[in-house]
């Protein structure tokens, strides 16, 4: 009998690989770097204690530390640390992904803010409020304030008018609409 193998993903790499190509995202560089040193260190004390314990003179002794150490670093430790690793090293991103995989409604969102202090923090509570969570915001200067936009996540029941409402009572503004294709996108301006 032949079986068909079929790949399994399972796990992390399911929920973060790249459906085109399969790999993985890149990790944080601070999370890589503390798995680096985790796989190195134990590899460079073994190999440092065997060098030293052998009969040979320096020269050869740090060509054979180099060598070694780097070989076994690059291609053997690295490698399987990563491997041990993978679900701590790409921790925030499966974090991240969760959130949006769970929540019930998702919205794009913008709002013209006065460039003053205090102005981003009327909007987050009026949202707060609302049980409307932020997952991502971005930040663009303008001559005459800033445009905040918005990744939020509402509960299900939340209509686009108390969404409205929300971000109009924490920016001071009037509504204007429009729609971005697969996302409702709103506007909120500051009433003058």
């Amino acid at each position: 009998m032949i079986r068909k193998k079929t790949p399994v993903k399972a796990g992390l790499a399911a929920e973060l690989a790249c459906e085109v190509c399969g790999r993985l995202p890149e990790a944080p560089k601070h999370r890589l770097t503390l798995a680096s040193i985790a796989a190195m260190v134990p590899l460079e004390l073994t190999v440092n204690t065997l060098a030293v314990k052998a009969d040979l003179p320096s020269p050869v002794k740090v060509l054979v530390l180099t060598v070694a150490t780097s070989l076994l670093g690059i291609w053997v430790a690295e490698p399987s640390v990563r491997r041990l690793m993978r679900s701590w090293l790409h921790a925030p991103a499966l974090r991240h992904r969760r959130r949006l995989t769970d929540a019930p409604a998702l919205w794009r969102a913008r709002t013209y803010l006065e460039d003053q202090p205090g102005a981003l923090q009327r909007v987050t509570r009026a949202l707060a409020r609302q049980n409307i969570n932020i997952l991502g915001i971005h930040v663009h200067r303008l001559p005459d304030g800033v445009l905040d936009e918005y990744v939020l996540s509402a509960p299900d029941g939340l209509t686009e008018r108390r969404l409205l409402a929300a971000l109009q009572g924490g920016a001071g503004g009037i509504p204007g609409r429009g729609l971005v294709p697969h996302w409702p996108w709103l506007t909120v301006k500051p009433g003058r």
